[in-house]
């Protein structure tokens, strides 16, 4: 019976030592995966830190163009208005001199009076 318990715990102790091994394969694995998922992060974190400069550049810009616009637009209302106002002074002037003249058909004041 001693005898089995010795053959017993000699199997037992090469299969610890067979699960330290792959323990410690695993361990390493791990560890490999870890710093891969690190280096992985760092690049993703460094892309991303990239991409929000370039969004706030992108921002600005956009910002800056609005900026810029808005003068531009009101400029050309502005010119719009210079271009607009000759036209209706003269549609209105010449609405008023029709309403003020008689047409030509009427007769005139000087027919009137028997001139």
């Amino acid at each position: 019976m001693i005898s089995e318990c010795g053959s017993e715990t000699s199997c037992l102790a090469g299969e610890l030592l067979e699960l330290q091994g792959r323990w410690s394969e695993t361990e390493a694995m791990l560890t490999a995966v870890k710093d891969s998922h690190s280096v992985k992060v760092s690049k993703l974190e460094v892309a991303i830190g990239e991409l929000e400069r370039d969004l706030g550049k992108t921002a600005n810009s956009l910002l800056k163009e609005k900026k810029a616009r808005k003068p531009k637009s009101s400029e050309v209302r502005h010119l719009q208005r210079q271009i607009e106002r000759p036209r209706t002074l003269f549609v209105l002037s010449f609405r008023l001199a029709w309403r003020r003249s008689p047409p030509f058909w009427a007769p005139s004041s000087a027919s009137r009076i028997g001139i």
